[in-house]
């Protein structure tokens, strides 16, 4: 439960930090096509958390 309300609490942190944030799996096709997307349509400041190579990778998922 704990670990749940981290992720959480992760998520909303980066949410209210940035303007623009990515929420992403290295390998998955969509999450590639989402950032690319974006940065062709000239985003510059774009905050991508590759989340497979977080240790809590898993709670974030469930988060998003």
């Amino acid at each position: 439960m704990a670990a749940a309300r981290a992720a959480l609490s992760f998520v909303e942190k980066a949410i209210k930090s940035h303007n623009v944030v990515v929420f992403s799996k290295t390998t998955c096709p969509f999450c590639i096509m989402a950032k690319q997307t974006l940065s062709e349509a000239g985003i510059q400041k774009i905050q991508v958390y590759e989340i497979e190579t977080r240790e809590d990778g898993a709670d974030i998922q469930v988060e998003v």
